[in-house]
């Protein structure tokens, strides 16, 4: 449900458009990637860093999920000069600080950067420049306090949860296995 309401909600994505999102090898993150290649959205999925022989592991499991490009934050924005397919409409942050700023600094003008979490339990960090230039937004999302928010409450959450489970029983969505 977080992923899905977090393509759909912000941003009006079609076909071809880009995204960026944290937490790559996340449950959600590999959710998203599922959601946005059934759409034909590009991802760039950004990943910690790690040994060389498991990151390899992780891109190809993320590559098959969706995902068009597979970084750390640091490599984000080489990744994003040399990519032919535009810069980011939506950003979707899990993890803050430093990262969060990278995240922020490849958006397109007038993108959107959602954040719905910090894993890093550092503060987040967004360029002036990225605000006042390009004119991003930056919002928050919490799925379960959202419900409150929408116009039919408790019906939506249950509608939500049964398009989700449409997805998976179309083998849009499969399971994401992650290791706690």
């Amino acid at each position: 449900p977080t992923a899905l309401r977090m393509l759909e909600e912000f941003v009006e994505l079609k076909a071809g458009d880009a995204i960026v999102h944290t937490g790559g090898n996340s449950s959600t993150g590999k959710y998203i990637l599922q959601l946005a290649k059934n759409r034909g959205i590009r991802c760039i999925s950004v990943i910690r860093d790690r040994p060389a022989a498991e990151r390899r592991a992780i891109e190809k499991e993320l590559v098959e999920f969706g995902a068009d490009v597979v970084v750390t934050a640091d490599e984000l924005g080489d990744a994003v000069r040399s990519w032919p397919h535009g810069r980011p409409k939506l950003g979707m942050d899990c993890v803050g600080g430093q990262t969060t700023l990278e995240v922020a600094k490849v958006l397109a003008k007038d993108a959107v950067l959602v954040v719905y979490g910090g894993m890093s339990r550092q503060p987040l960090q967004i360029p002036p420049g990225s605000l006042i230039f390009d004119n991003i937004t930056v919002k928050g999302f919490w799925l379960t306090g959202g419900y409150a928010q929408m116009k039919h409450g408790s019906r939506a959450k249950e509608l939500l949860v049964d398009r989700v489970i449409a997805l998976f029983r179309q083998k849009i969505l499969k399971p994401a296995q992650v290791e706690c």
